[in-house]
């Protein structure tokens, strides 16, 4: 069970990063053009080995400062969170 809990983990956190680089590279807004991201490759190693670190250094990369490191923080809160539900989830079954 535990498992599926971090395979939930790593598809949230590669699932946001993946519909980020899609909104980013469909935006027109100068603010958001597809400039400074991290290899996919890189991201899914970090993904893996250090989730934690994963989204706050790819929002830090794509958006810059600190605005980009908290929203980074913020959506591992999220993914931490469906995480959590879903193993309390699992482990009811």
């Amino acid at each position: 069970m535990q498992s599926l809990s971090i395979l939930v983990l790593w598809a949230a956190t590669i699932g946001i990063i993946l519909v980020d680089r899609k909104k980013r590279a469909e935006s027109t807004n100068e603010d958001m053009l597809p400039m400074n991201e991290p290899g996919l490759g890189v991201l899914f190693a970090l993904a893996v080995l250090c989730n934690i670190g994963c989204l706050p250094y790819y929002f830090l990369q794509t958006r810059g400062g600190a605005k980009g490191f908290l929203m980074g923080i913020g959506f591992f809160a999220g993914c931490f969170v469906l995480t959590v539900a879903a193993s309390v989830v699992l482990a009811g079954r």
